[in-house]
């Protein structure tokens, strides 16, 4: 094996290291346990796009490429676990073991009265933010890897991406998914005490 050289000017990894070490007090986290985690983790990874793109724009005004997989994985991901929460939650049957948006959004409409919603702006405009991030990244490997399976480069599309934008998009989609959560919840109590 060849000699690694240290970089005496870097944190370098150290066998007192541990990941996932407990602590208490301020700068400490603990993971829910309870069926919570699901609509946590649907909301962080939309807080961590958020946060991605407010970084990159304090920093800079032109894009150096870097932190738009991240940022478009972690609302893709935000997208995903927001509709397998509502089926998972108030749908008849558990969501499907796959990253295929489209499909989960076509369920979540069933859910909501079907495809008679399909006229109602928000619902309609939130399916065409959903289809587009569907297009995008159709199994979830778009924005994680550079290539495929087989080996050859994932197209995306060309040109430069408005951020602002697209966090202003993420955050009506996020407002959206709030509210039907919501009125989801509350046609489901309705239905339990009737």
């Amino acid at each position: 094996m060849p000699k690694l050289t240290t970089n005496l000017d870097h944190k370098w990894p150290s066998l007192r290291d541990r990941l996932l070490r407990s602590k208490n007090g301020k700068g400490h986290v603990v993971f829910s346990n309870h069926s919570g985690r699901h609509a946590q983790i649907w909301m962080g990874y939309m807080q961590a796009g958020d946060k991605l793109i407010d970084a990159f724009m304090d920093e800079t005004n032109s894009a150096s490429g870097e932190l738009i997989y991240p940022i478009l994985f972690c609302y893709r991901h935000a997208i995903e676990m927001a509709l397998k929460w509502m089926i998972s939650r108030y749908g008849k049957e558990s969501p499907k073991a796959d990253h295929n948006l489209w499909q989960q959004w076509r369920a979540v409409l069933e859910m909501i009265g079907g495809v008679g919603h399909d006229t109602d702006d928000g619902v309609q405009a939130a399916g065409r933010i959903i289809k587009q991030m569907h297009d995008a990244d159709r199994s979830s490997e778009s924005f994680r890897y550079a290539v495929n399976k087989n080996r050859v480069l994932i197209r995306l599309p060309n040109g430069p991406i408005d951020l602002k934008n697209l966090k202003d998009v993420m955050e009506g989609l996020s407002n959206f998914f709030d509210g039907l959560d919501a009125g989801l919840e509350e046609m489901n109590s309705y239905n339990d005490e009737y």
